[in-house]
């Protein structure tokens, strides 16, 4: 800011006129990660989810890597079992099994879901989490 612009604006700032200004937009304080929080997450952003496997597996169509039938075959596969699993809450007893696991591998796999929980949206989170399967 200049110089200039502060003289002007210290009889506002004195009302606290500006402060609202000077702070800028209320943003939603982000939430700790948790199992729980997690697992919501998982739920809200089920069909985002979905659809990232869905594109995922048109991309292997569209590149020859696999041929259409066995692309629908695989994707509706994978997706009945995402489903399954954030319908038994399998992503929260994964996460809960994780935390007290101390191999390099279980480690990893635990700061990727908590890595991804922190990515703002659920299209982020989706393409995220297909790490994770």
């Amino acid at each position: 800011m200049r110089i200039g612009a502060l003289k002007v604006m210290a009889p506002l700032v004195a009302h606290g006129l500006v402060l609202v200004g000077l702070v800028g937009c209320n943003k939603k304080a982000p939430q700790p990660f948790s199992c729980d929080r997690y697992q919501r997450r998982m739920e809200r952003c089920e069909s985002y989810v979905v659809a990232a496997v869905k594109r995922r597996f048109d991309a292997d169509v569209k590149i020859g890597a696999l041929d259409r039938d066995e692309a629908d075959a695989k994707r509706k596969a994978l997706q009945r079992r995402i489903r399954r699993r954030i319908r038994y809450k399998n992503s929260k007893r994964l996460c809960e099994k994780l935390q007290k696991l101390r191999t390099p591998h279980h480690r990893k796999r635990f700061t990727t879901m908590k890595y991804c929980y922190r990515r703002s949206g659920c299209e982020g989170f989706a393409q995220c989490i297909l790490a994770l399967w």
